[in-house]
Protein backbone atom coordinates (compact mmCIF):
# COMPACT_ATOMS: atom_id res chain seq x y z
CA UNK A 1 0.00 0.00 0.00
CA UNK A 2 2.68 2.60 0.71
CA UNK A 3 4.16 1.90 -3.05
CA UNK A 4 0.66 3.22 -4.21
CA UNK A 5 0.78 6.02 -2.33
CA UNK A 6 3.84 6.92 -3.26
CA UNK A 7 3.41 6.83 -6.46
CA UNK A 8 -0.13 8.61 -6.34
CA UNK A 9 1.75 11.36 -4.43
CA UNK A 10 4.66 11.70 -7.16
CA UNK A 11 2.52 11.87 -10.28
CA UNK A 12 0.06 14.51 -8.32
CA UNK A 13 3.25 16.20 -7.32
CA UNK A 14 4.29 16.13 -10.71
CA UNK A 15 1.54 16.97 -12.84
CA UNK A 16 0.61 20.49 -10.39
CA UNK A 17 4.37 21.50 -10.98
CA UNK A 18 4.23 20.77 -14.85
CA UNK A 19 1.17 23.20 -15.33
CA UNK A 20 2.26 25.81 -12.67
CA UNK A 21 5.51 25.85 -14.80
CA UNK A 22 3.85 25.83 -18.45
CA UNK A 23 1.28 28.59 -16.79
CA UNK A 24 4.40 30.32 -15.35
CA UNK A 25 6.17 30.43 -18.85
CA UNK A 26 2.94 31.56 -20.47
CA UNK A 27 2.24 35.16 -18.20
CA UNK A 28 6.45 35.31 -18.62
CA UNK A 29 6.47 35.04 -22.10
CA UNK A 30 3.06 36.97 -22.88
CA UNK A 31 4.37 39.77 -20.92
CA UNK A 32 7.47 40.43 -23.25
CA UNK A 33 5.02 41.32 -25.90
CA UNK A 34 3.60 44.89 -26.03
CA UNK A 35 0.07 44.07 -26.01
CA UNK A 36 -1.87 47.96 -24.94
CA UNK A 37 -3.43 47.66 -28.94
CA UNK A 38 -4.77 44.54 -28.29
CA UNK A 39 -6.55 45.48 -25.17
CA UNK A 40 -9.49 46.45 -26.51
CA UNK A 41 -10.07 43.02 -28.26
CA UNK A 42 -9.32 40.90 -25.82
CA UNK A 43 -12.74 39.19 -24.96
CA UNK A 44 -13.21 38.91 -29.04
CA UNK A 45 -9.77 37.37 -28.92
CA UNK A 46 -10.56 34.78 -26.30
CA UNK A 47 -14.20 33.89 -27.45
CA UNK A 48 -12.15 32.73 -31.04
CA UNK A 49 -9.94 30.79 -29.24
CA UNK A 50 -12.63 28.83 -27.35
CA UNK A 51 -14.78 28.43 -30.75
CA UNK A 52 -11.60 27.06 -32.54
CA UNK A 53 -10.56 24.86 -29.59
CA UNK A 54 -14.01 24.05 -29.24
CA UNK A 55 -14.79 23.20 -33.02
CA UNK A 56 -11.24 20.88 -32.88
CA UNK A 57 -12.59 18.82 -29.88
CA UNK A 58 -16.01 18.32 -31.63
CA UNK A 59 -15.26 17.99 -35.07
CA UNK A 60 -11.30 16.91 -35.16
CA UNK A 61 -11.21 15.01 -32.28
CA UNK A 62 -8.86 16.60 -30.69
Amino acid sequence: MPEVITLISTFTITTVATMVGMVLLGIYGYNLLNTEKLDRYVHAISGAVLSICGAGMLFLGW
